[in-house]
């Protein structure tokens, strides 16, 4: 009996606190041209000071298993990545 394995659903949540290239300025010396000109970068998401990754994830996985319309028990294995 051979066993396959595949990809069902990717799926993802941005947590709700922005820090922009503007509040960067207010903390360091830097500009938001400066930073757009050498990253590319706008703004970043940071998860608020009551936020851990699980609680990312788990809004994530509820995404995807209502994306792929399965349930928990469906599922043998949850790759997880944070930056």
């Amino acid at each position: 009996m051979s066993k396959s394995a595949g990809i069902s659903a990717i799926g993802y949540h941005l947590p709700s606190k922005i820090v922009s290239n503007n509040d960067l300025e207010i903390m360091v010396n830097t500009s938001d041209e400066w930073i757009k000109s050498r990253t590319g970068i706008k703004e970043r998401r940071v998860v608020a000071d009551n936020e851990n990754c699980s609680d990312i994830a788990i809004k994530a996985c509820r995404k995807v298993l209502n994306k792929a319309q399965l349930s928990p028990e469906d599922i043998d294995l949850i790759l997880f990545t944070s930056l």
